[in-house]
Parts: C-alpha cells; sequence; structure tokens
C-alpha cells in the first residue's frame, strides 16, 4: 500500500486512541470509502459498513453495478 495523507493518518490515530469527534470520523470514514483505502485497511471495513448502513455515509457503485441495476429495478433502462 502507498502511503497514506497525513491528515488521514492523524485521524486514524485519533480513532484509534477514541479521540476523534463524531463529525471528523464520518469525514474521516467517507475519505477511508472514496479512496477505496477501507478495503485496503481492513480493520476499518466494518466501521466503514456501519456507517454506510446507518446512512452517515455512502459508497458510489461503479458503472458495471450500474448496468446490472435492470435486475432489482425492472424497467430502470427504459
Amino acid at each position: 500500500m502507498s502511503s497514506i495523507p497525513k491528515k488521514l493518518a492523524l485521524q486514524l490515530d485519533a480513532y484509534d486512541q477514541g479521540l476523534l469527534p463524531e463529525d471528523l470520523q464520518i469525514e474521516m470514514v467517507q475519505f477511508l470509502i472514496d479512496c477505496d483505502l477501507h478495503n485496503e485497511l481492513t480493520q476499518y471495513q466494518q466501521l466503514c459498513d456501519y456507517f454506510i448502513a446507518e446512512g452517515l455515509c455512502y459508497e458510489v457503485g461503479s458503472a458495471e453495478d450500474f448496468d446490472n441495476l435492470e435486475t432489482f429495478i425492472p424497467g430502470f433502462h427504459d
């Protein structure tokens, strides 16, 4: 894995110590998701999944996922 931005490293350290405020936890988790780091820093995968499930963060699917929406939403491409 390549190096992570200093701001993120500081947020992760503060989170691990239980010192990161909730608003910065959301910012940190969204950044992990946006940069696909939640798949590399697997110790935060469950946290990211939880924030997504609770609607605090979101994950944008790939174009391939978008093409498969017809399976779930009939007439989606009409």
